[in-house]
């Protein structure tokens, strides 16, 4: 099957595996999700407004089944702390919306400057 994306897709480092390395943020961990996990977004969403560490961890296998590795949510569980699935979860997020935030940031400064002006 020939590839034709001539995209670059962002990615952001992590050592979760002890190891650090490169993922890709592509919507193939939605694909994941639902083949591991029968989630979609929204209910990712709903558990982890649950707080669930368990909802990092599968989003982890995800984006790590996304990435091409061989990895199982027990050993995710296995060899992760929560801290470092929250880590990972958000380093995927801040790269897969940084543009957006930073667009957002932009306007709110300059509508606090147009409030202050007047």
């Amino acid at each position: 099957m020939s590839n034709i994306f001539n995209n670059t897709l962002k990615s952001f480092k992590s050592d979760i595996t002890g190891e650090e390395r490169d993922y890709k943020v592509n919507n193939a961990v939605w694909i994941y999700m639902d083949s591991l996990f029968g989630m979609n977004q929204t209910e990712f969403d709903k558990e982890l407004q649950n707080g669930s560490n368990a909802a990092m961890a599968k989003f982890t296998t995800s984006v790590m089944k996304a990435n091409g590795l061989d990895v199982t949510y027990e050993e995710v569980m296995e060899n992760t702390t929560p801290k470092s699935v929250v880590k990972f979860y958000n380093d995927f997020f801040d790269i897969a919306f940084q543009a957006d935030l930073k667009e957002a940031a932009k306007k709110a400064k300059a509508a606090l400057a147009t409030r202050k002006a007047r």
